[in-house]
């Protein structure tokens, strides 16, 4: 170990710790008071899960970065290398008592360098906004370059409380809670797709089995399949159907009934094609694959 390395012996001091050390820094040459920037976010709960946050790794290779934050999740993982620039040093010349006398040698830090997203921060706000009180999700792209425009997610958290390294009591108290504000629910929650999956189920019955877009099935508000019911989201039914009136209308029965023509396997195929139950390839981490039958 090189001793002539500082060792950081408490961190984040209050203004009243900062006094007493002040005070007594003349009995402690070797005693220095040192400041570093921290990150801050600003609207921190609404960009929370897509920015991440910075925090302090166990496993660096050179010691005397120990002190140094690096990208944990969201866009501060992935971009790390591009925003955290190089550390910079300063020999010193001190006497016996360790007194600093000159400055012998540096070599100046160079910052990381920024980057843009496709984010908008007043659409980012409104969904957050709707979403509030309630675990969901909210994602907009741009349909021509593919860029996220929002991507929020809820219950969130305060990344601020990360900047100077969260406490253990805080850590544990926000991987136990029970609605996972932690959780990014926007890549990694794994849904059923409900009824836009009546969307895909349409095109492959029209474009690979060439199906009649003019049957009409009856939906009396359930349909049977061995000894089970399987119900309509409206009560008492749609009644007659065709396919442009069912999807109009979002009839599960119409698309029950449907089902019975298709080969699992084949639609399995046909729906990979649109990407379900594979990566995106979002440029954050920790995203969850989906499932396809």
């Amino acid at each position: 170990k090189n001793l002539s390395d500082f060792i950081v012996i408490k961190k984040n001091l209050t203004w009243k710790e900062l006094e007493v050390f002040e005070l007594i820094s003349n009995k402690f040459p070797f005693l220095f008071i040192t400041k570093e920037k921290v990150r801050n976010y600003e609207n921190n709960e609404i960009f929370s899960h897509v920015l991440g946050y910075v925090g302090y790794k166990q496993d660096v290779e050179e010691e005397k970065l120990n002190n140094l934050k690096f990208g944990i999740s969201g866009i501060e993982k992935i971009f790390d290398t591009t925003l955290l620039g190089s550390d910079g040093w300063i020999k010193l010349e001190t006497n016996s008592k360790g007194r600093i006398k000159k400055e012998i040698n540096k070599k100046l830090a160079i910052p990381g360098k920024n980057i843009s997203t496709n984010l908008i921060t007043d659409i980012q706000e409104k969904a957050f906004n709707l979403l509030s009180g309630i675990s969901g999700a909210a994602v907009m792209m741009d349909c021509e370059t593919g860029g996220v425009n929002c991507m929020v997610s809820t219950p969130s958290f305060d990344n601020n409380e990360f900047s100077n390294g969260v406490t253990s009591e805080r850590w544990k108290q926000l991987i136990e809670d029970e609605k996972d504000p932690l959780l990014n629910r926007c890549i990694a929650g794994l849904y059923s797709p409900g009824s836009t999956y009546k969307i895909l189920t349409a095109l492959y019955a029209l474009e690979i089995i060439g199906f009649d877009h003019n049957k009409i099935y009856f939906c009396p508000g359930f349909v049977e399949f061995g000894n089970r019911k399987f119900h309509c989201w409206k009560k008492n039914g749609h009644g007659n159907v065709n396919l442009f009136d069912a999807i109009k209308k979002s009839c599960d029965c119409y698309f029950y009934n449907l089902a019975k023509e298709i080969d699992i396997d084949s639609l399995s195929r046909f729906s990979k094609k649109f990407s379900l139950g594979m990566f995106t390839g979002i440029d954050i981490p920790n995203e969850h694959i989906g499932i396809m039958p």
